[in-house]
C-alpha cells in the first residue's frame, strides 16, 4: 500500500485537530492573527468528543489550490467527510478510506485497490515518544509553525491565506482559506510531492448522532477481500509491526 497516501489520510485528521487543540499561549505573537482566524474557523471541534468536518470536493495532484475550481469533473471527487468520536473514526476522502471502531482500524486506497487491517495496539510512553504525530506536530505549531499570509480571492470569495509549516516535515506544508465574511474554513490544500491535494470544506459541525463505526470483516488472517488486496497486521507481533515503522 502506498505510504504516502495512508499519512495523508491520517494527517488531515491530525492537522484539523493539531490546530484546534493549540491554546493562544502556545503560539508566537507574530502568529496570533493566524492562530485566532483558524481558532474561530474550527470552531473548538478540538474539545468536542464527537465531530464532523464534511468536504464539498477533493482533487489530488494539482498546481495550484484554486485549480479544484477548474478540474474537469471527473478529476474532482465530490463529498467525502471525517467523522470522530474519541478513539472511533471514519474518513472518506476520495481515493482514501479509513474506519476505526476503536478495537480495529481498516484503510483503503480504491486506487491501488489494496486495504491495510490492524488492531490498534497499545505502547508504552516511550515508544510514543517517537511516533506521536500529534505532539510533534504541536511543537512544530507552537515554534512559529503558523504564519499569516494575507486576504486572496479564491473562486470569487474572499479569503484569509494561512500557511502551517512543520521543521520535521521540510518538504510539506499546508494552506488554509477562510473566508474573511462568514469566517468558515472554505480551503485546505497539503504540499507534497511536488503538488498540492486541496480539500474544500463544506462545512465543520457535528458527527451525526449515533453513527455506526463497525469495522465488519473476517475474524481470521485474509490476503484478498471483496477484490482489495489485504495486509492483514492483525496477528502480526508488536515487535514485528514496531520494525516495519
Amino acid at each position: 500500500m502506498d505510504q504516502r497516501n495512508i499519512i495523508l489520510s491520517a494527517l488531515i485528521g491530525i492537522l484539523f485537530i493539531n490546530v484546534c487543540n493549540l491554546s493562544a499561549q502556545d503560539i508566537n505573537a507574530k502568529d496570533q492573527k493566524a492562530f485566532d482566524i483558524l481558532n474561530k474557523a474550527f470552531g473548538g471541534i478540538g474539545e468536542a468528543k464527537s465531530y464532523g468536518i464534511y468536504f464539498e470536493g477533493i482533487t489530488y495532484d494539482v498546481q495550484k489550490p484554486s485549480d479544484i475550481f477548474s478540474q474537469p469533473v471527473y478529476k474532482v471527487f465530490r463529498g467525502g467527510h471525517l467523522f470522530a468520536n474519541e478513539k472511533k473514526f471514519e474518513i472518506e476522502v476520495g481515493k482514501m478510506k479509513a474506519l476505526c471502531d476503536g478495537k480495529l482500524m481498516v484503510m483503503i486506497n480504491e486506487e491501488e485497490k489494496s486495504m491495510l487491517i490492524d488492531s490498534l495496539r497499545e505502547r508504552s510512553e516511550k515508544e510514543m515518544e517517537g511516533i506521536d504525530m500529534i505532539k510533534i506536530l504541536g511543537e512544530d505549531f507552537s515554534n512559529n509553525g503558523l504564519s499569516y499570509e494575507g486576504i486572496e480571492k479564491v473562486n470569487l470569495k474572499e479569503c484569509h491565506k494561512i500557511k502551517a509549516v512543520f521543521p520535521n516535515m521540510p518538504d510539506y506544508y499546508v494552506y488554509y482559506y477562510v473566508e474573511t465574511a462568514s469566517g468558515k474554513l472554505y480551503l485546505m490544500a497539503e504540499w507534497q510531492e511536488k503538488s498540492y491535494d486541496v480539500y474544500w470544506i463544506q462545512k465543520i459541525a457535528k458527527a451525526p448522532i449515533g453513527y455506526d463505526y463497525n469495522v465488519n470483516i473476517p475474524k481470521n488472517e485474509i490476503e484478498t477481500l471483496y477484490g482489495y488486496q489485504v495486509f492483514d497486521l492483525r496477528f502480526v507481533s508488536q515487535d514485528i509491526v514496531n520494525i516495519s515503522k
